[in-house]
C-alpha cells in the first residue's frame, strides 16, 4: 500500500513531485497546513517503496505544530499515515492509539491531544480534470472556489 508523504511546506512538493499543475499550489495555498491531501506524479527521488511501485505520489502538509517540527527537524519529508488498524476509529490521543495499537509501538510522542479534523480530502491532480477521490474534511464546494473545474469521485455521485 503506498503511504502519504508529509511535508513541511507546499515548497516541497518540488523535492517529491514532477508536473506540478498551477491549481495544485492553488489549492495548496488555500488549504496547506490542513486536511488536504493531493496526488501527483512522484519525482525520482521517491522510493518506489513509499508509492508501491506507482508512478503518483501523495503528499499534504499536516496541520499539528509538532508533525511540522519533525519534518523540519529531518529536513525531508516523512510517511504517515493515521494510528489506526484499518477500520478501526481515528484516535486523539496517545491512549487510544496505544490501545488500538497496543505493543507494536516502539515510540510515540504524546503532545496532547490531537484537534480532530477529520481524514484529509483526497484530491488527483495527474489529469486535466482534478478529481476527489476520498472525501474528507474539506468539502467539494470549497475546493471548487479554487478548482471550478473539480471533478467529484464516482463513490460521492452515487451516494
Amino acid at each position: 500500500m503506498a503511504l502519504p508523504l508529509l511535508l513541511a511546506r507546499a515548497l516541497d512538493m518540488e523535492k517529491v513531485a514532477i508536473h506540478i499543475p498551477q491549481t495544485a499550489w492553488d489549492m495548496a495555498e488555500g488549504f496547506w497546513p490542513g486536511a488536504l491531501t493531493l496526488i501527483l506524479f512522484k519525482g525520482p527521488s521517491v522510493s518506489p517503496a513509499v508509492t508501491a511501485g506507482k508512478d503518483t505520489v501523495a503528499v499534504r502538509v499536516p496541520n499539528h505544530p509538532l508533525a511540522l517540527k519533525l519534518i523540519e527537524a529531518t529536513g525531508a519529508p516523512l510517511t504517515g499515515t493515521s494510528a489506526n488498524r484499518f477500520g478501526d476509529s481515528d484516535p486523539v490521543t496517545a491512549e487510544e492509539v496505544q490501545h488500538q495499537l497496543g505493543e507494536g509501538i516502539d515510540l510515540m510522542l504524546d503532545d496532547g491531544a490531537c484537534p480532530l479534523e477529520g481524514a484529509s480530502t483526497i484530491v488527483d491532480m495527474t489529469s486535466d480534470t482534478p478529481r476527489i477521490v476520498r472525501d474528507g474534511a474539506i468539502s467539494a464546494s470549497l475546493l471548487a472556489q479554487i478548482c471550478p473545474n473539480l471533478e467529484e469521485s464516482v463513490a460521492r455521485r452515487s451516494s
